[in-house]
């Protein structure tokens, strides 16, 4: 999408310099404010690799790629170099370096952004220029603000039993979460917790957590994830690029020792509980039965 940049204005450098009357040896100080006149203005754009095809919606926890394009043809010209992207505090900024960069539309010539929640984000850009003369550099600056539109939660579709039997009798289930190009793309914690015996995991019992990622740019991207008891098990992953779906893959082991157990399920997100599983019964060698079986979503 095209964003109207909002008026040039100029970056004062050594400041630090000028108070104390001195510059050390080792600093080079910036090029000096631009003179009114000469700041180059640039054409700001903004895209979200994982949202619309259209790239007009820009979602929060999505990475935003901005990038400013500065005129070719014009008597002033920009070092490309020297861009130095800020955004507001606290806001995630992605770079070239960062992992599957290229996977967001970020390069050396532009910079993401993962703004946390809906609302205006500011973003700045500086450059060192030409002052109009033949060998003299000057510091220009330009911004943009970007309208941010909220996620939408993310919210698991019903267990699916692998078998013809019931929920509450099934030994393995999977159970899909959709993901959207407006979805939320925080990552995905997947906790589980058992107990022997047929009861529910009291509030004591500790989970165990594995995290599923939904940005590229986050660390374990397409990898998946695997968190095992004596008696139950679940696998999880992502599945999908620009869209797809969180899967995970529920199962029951050592049936045939005839174990009673029970566990609990979540998918938690941003400290927000996207759905629960509680079981409490037994299981054998011909299959299970969970009374309570309940599902949260």
């Amino acid at each position: 999408m095209s964003v109207r940049p909002l008026r040039a204005t100029c970056v004062v450098g050594g400041v630090a310099a000028g108070l104390l009357g001195f510059v050390p040896a080792a600093a080079q100080a910036a090029p000096p404010p631009c003179p009114a006149g000469v700041d180059v203005v640039p054409a700001f754009t903004a895209t979200d690799a994982q949202g619309a095809a259209n790239g007009k919606r820009l979602t929060a926890t999505h990475v935003i790629a901005v990038t400013a394009a500065f005129p070719e043809d014009g008597p002033i010209s920009v070092d490309p170099t020297t861009l130095t992207w800020t955004g507001p505090r606290g806001v995630p900024v992605i770079t070239a370096r960062t992992r599957n960069a290229d996977d967001v539309g970020v390069s050396d010539d532009n910079r993401g952004f993962v703004p946390a929640k809906a609302g205006p984000l500011a973003v700045r850009v500086s450059w060192s220029q030409s002052d109009g003369t033949r060998t003299g550099e000057c510091t220009g600056s330009a911004g943009t603000t970007l309208a941010i539109s909220a996620a939408r939660p993310l919210r698991p579709r019903a267990p699916r039993s692998n078998s013809l039997a019931p929920m509450f009798r099934t030994d393995e289930y999977v159970w899909f979460t959709d993901v959207g190009v407006t979805s939320d793309r925080r990552p995905v914690a997947v906790r589980l917790r058992s107990v022997r015996g047929a009861r529910l995991p009291g509030a004591g019992v500790p989970f165990r957590t594995f995290t599923i990622a939904l940005r590229p740019t986050d660390a374990g991207w397409r990898g998946r994830g695997r968190t095992v008891f004596p008696f139950v098990q679940t696998f999880g992953d992502f599945e999908g690029a620009g869209v797809g779906f969180v899967n995970l893959l529920v199962g029951m082991r050592n049936r045939p020792s005839n174990p009673r157990f029970g566990y609990e399920l979540q998918l938690v997100q941003a400290g927000r509980l996207l759905g629960r599983v509680r079981a409490a019964g037994q299981c054998t060698a011909f299959g299970c039965e969970f009374r309570p079986f309940s599902v949260r979503r």
